[in-house]
């Protein structure tokens, strides 16, 4: 999958190949679930994970993981120069010992499930413009010590109350509590 060019994801997403979709989504899923690990990174769009996210979806890539409690970081960077928007489906919930989540240029929103994801301490949401707000379910969580939002869209005057009450912090040098960058 690794070597597939971008003509060649065209013609696999072209109307044409639909008939061999399903053989080729199980051949792929394979492959894919062979490279889950506990530090899982899907570069898009030149690693294998990034191209079957932009074949079949992270939904898919998510349901499709045999042991999902083993991953505790979880990153996917857009290192091309075309913006995308991958949805974040619910089904990330089912990585329940996920301690760091980092999405870089490629989403524009997060799902409300993400404040049921109690062990998730490090968000970093950098380079994603499109992203404005988070959700206010993120106050659900106790364990978050750090949030990034560099370069991303999201500003102080657009997060929720309930998120601002739970974790913001005006006095950059304590060590307590949630720290905003």
């Amino acid at each position: 999958m690794k070597d597939l060019s971008d003509s060649d994801m065209e013609v696999i997403l072209s109307t044409e190949m639909r008939p061999y979709y399903k053989s080729l989504k199980e051949k792929f899923t394979k492959e894919v679930n062979a490279q889950i690990s506990e530090f899982t990174n899907i570069t898009y769009p030149d690693s294998t994970m990034g191209k079957y996210v932009r074949l079949f979806g992270l939904d898919l890539l998510l349901d499709g993981i045999e042991n999902p409690e083993d991953i505790t970081v979880l990153q996917i960077d857009n290192k091309s120069d075309t913006s995308i928007d991958i949805k974040i489906p619910d089904s990330i919930a089912s990585l329940t010992n996920l301690e760091s989540l980092i999405f870089h240029n490629c989403i524009s929103k997060l799902p409300d499930v993400i404040g049921t994801m109690n062990s998730l301490m490090f968000l970093n949401v950098t380079g994603n413009k499109n992203l404005k707000t988070l959700p206010g379910s993120l106050a659900n969580l106790t364990c978050v010590t750090f949030i990034s939002l560099k370069d991303s869209g999201v500003t102080r005057e657009a997060l929720p109350a309930e998120f601002l009450e739970a974790f913001v912090q005006d006095d950059e040098d304590s060590d307590e509590g949630m720290r905003l960058s």
